[in-house]
């Protein structure tokens, strides 16, 4: 359990160390393009979809090597060269830095063709009737008299990059150039569009060169909107940039990144591992980088509970969580784990959630609002709204009680579900009188993380009553655990 993983692209994806699930697409991608090369001079652009940290990257990766036998490949990261003043310029220089033996006058005329092009790029595109067009204008502005019109600087361009293409196919025995163009996602808005501008108007000349980008299409169109705002609609944009699209797999089977932390021990009959796949899945966190982010700090949290003393300062933050040493207790491990989320992922949620008094304000408005006017209920909830009430201890008690009441009894399991109850709370139906099924009765504005660990949370409370093994930690130690420690 003691095993970390970076996030780095995995540079020698294969079956085994599969994490993401993303073998099978790729080799699905590498079987389309090696069967339809006959289609290159006519389709040049394809893009792979996939929000940040889906592995976009790793896919890649892995094309970038399969492919290698038949194509002469290039790998184009963006971020790379982020602060360059024109990445255009910057690809094709990285272009011929990667061609071997191509010679100081051909690169110089190619290069010198390109700078007069490129350079007014950025404002040259028009937006009005067609997406892509270019202004001449726009370019004829930074050519002296002397130098070639921008005309004649295109055609140079065209015929220069075309033999570059010709070279680059008959010094090798490899037909077809692939461009990977990664981490655009990471990139200012400008440039994004600016790269995408050049390339499809530009580099696609020859009929042997395709692009393949990886693009997390909401920050791509996220630019489009902050350049054009609403002048260009940003779907039309991408289907005018790109020929053909792919979307990276989704996410839903965790099992096997899950599987590289925790073990097959049994946990009432199921093994830990599929357990703790299923409750990331119902939380619906499942994107690889930030999943693996969560379980990177939760394996180092479980290695300072293994390393210190019993008696140590930090030791009264840390729950009874599963480790390589203990079998810990469940509920406790995927409360933690639910904490390390909020904290990475969700930090505004992770800030108010022991913000009591925000708490107890949030439940009078609801109250008010459903019409649940009774006193008696309101004062019941500011006693549960209590921290030192809000404990682990003996929740084999807490959760056997099986109506949730607000009632003088002050029943335990109405405080646990009292503190997970999404800080979003717009209503509810009535008293909250059936523990199994509270996110049922609440009215909330979105559903999000909170949501669904409270869902998971009461449609889990009978096996969390028959778990051994409760600590005496409260959540509020687990909770400044997480905060202090990590």
């Amino acid at each position: 359990m003691s095993r970390l993983l970076h996030n780095l692209p995995i540079e020698d994806l294969n079956e085994s160390n599969d994490y993401l699930g993303v073998v099978d697409k790729a080799n699905l991608i590498k079987t389309i393009l090696e069967s339809n090369t006959d289609q290159f001079h006519e389709i040049k652009m394809f893009a792979l979809y996939g929000e940040w940290g889906s592995g976009k990257s790793t896919l890649m990766k892995y094309l970038e090597r399969e492919l290698k036998s038949d194509f002469n490949t290039f790998f184009f990261d963006t971020w790379q060269f982020e602060k360059d003043d024109n990445l255009p310029q910057t690809l094709l220089e990285y272009l011929l830095h990667k061609s071997e033996s191509l010679g100081e006058d051909f690169c110089g005329k190619i290069l010198k063709y390109a700078g007069k092009i490129l350079r007014g790029l950025g404002k040259s595109v028009k937006v009005q009737y067609k997406l892509l067009d270019i202004d001449p204008s726009e370019f004829v502005k930074e050519f002296d008299k002397e130098e070639p019109s921008f005309y004649e600087a295109l055609k140079g361009f065209k015929t220069e990059f075309i033999r570059w293409e010709d070279r680059l196919t008959k010094e090798k025995p490899k037909k077809y150039n692939i461009i990977f163009i990664d981490d655009l996602d990471r990139c200012e808005p400008e440039n994004v569009l600016n790269l995408l501008s050049a390339i499809k108007l530009f580099f696609t000349y020859g009929e042997k060169t395709i692009f393949f980008f990886g693009v997390d299409k909401k920050a791509v169109q996220q630019a489009i909107q902050t350049k054009y705002k609403d002048v260009v609609k940003s779907e039309e944009y991408l289907e005018k940039v790109f020929d053909v699209s792919f979307s990276m797999p989704k996410h839903e089977n965790v099992l096997k990144l899950v599987a590289t932390y925790f073990d097959e021990r049994d946990i009432q009959g199921e093994k830990l591992n599929e357990k703790i796949a299923i409750f990331f899945r119902k939380l619906h966190f499942t994107n690889p980088r930030r999943l693996k982010k969560v379980l990177n700090k939760y394996i180092l949290l479980a290695n300072v509970k293994e390393s210190l003393e019993e008696d140590h300062a930090y030791t009264k933050f840390i729950g009874n969580i599963t480790t390589s040493k203990y079998t810990g207790n469940y509920f406790e491990t995927i409360l933690t784990l639910y904490f390390i989320v909020l904290k990475e992922s969700y930090p505004e949620l992770f800030a108010t959630f022991f913000d009591l008094k925000l708490k107890e304000s949030m439940f009078i408005n609801a109250y008010s609002k459903s019409g649940l006017t009774s006193q008696r209920s309101i004062n019941s909830l500011k006693f549960y709204l209590k921290k030192e009430n809000i404990t682990i201890k003996g929740l084999d008690l807490i959760f056997n009680a099986s109506t949730l009441r607000f009632d003088n009894t002050h029943n335990e399991t109405l405080k646990v579900s009292t503190i997970f109850i999404p800080n979003n709370i717009l209503g509810m139906e009535d008293d909250l009188n059936n523990s199994g099924d509270t996110y049922n009765k609440i009215h909330i504005s979105e559903k999000l993380i909170d949501f669904y660990f409270l869902k998971y949370l009461c449609d889990n409370l009978e096996s969390f009553r028959k778990l051994q093994n409760y600590s005496d930690k409260s959540i509020s130690d687990i909770y400044q655990g997480i905060k202090q420690i990590l």
